[in-house]
């Protein structure tokens, strides 16, 4: 979407994407999913805690390394 957004469109997209976020979306996906500028998402989610972040647990590693070297 290039130049201003029409207010219908933001009012319609802006709920989406805050209820993207509180399931734990980060802005680059709400951006991908609307179709929005990472930006907007930024702005209209600020006040939204960020999701934490998905760690790499232990055993999760040691799984990738066991499939990449066992045959």
């Amino acid at each position: 979407m290039t130049g201003p957004m029409p207010d219908e469109v933001r009012d319609e997209l802006k709920p989406k994407a805050i209820e993207l976020r509180r399931q734990g979306w980060t802005y680059r996906e709400i951006a991908g999913s609307l179709d929005i500028s990472i930006s907007t998402c930024s702005l209209w989610l600020r006040d939204i805690p960020a999701p934490p972040r998905k760690g790499y647990s232990q055993e999760r590693v040691a799984n990738a390394w066991r499939g990449r070297w066992e045959p």
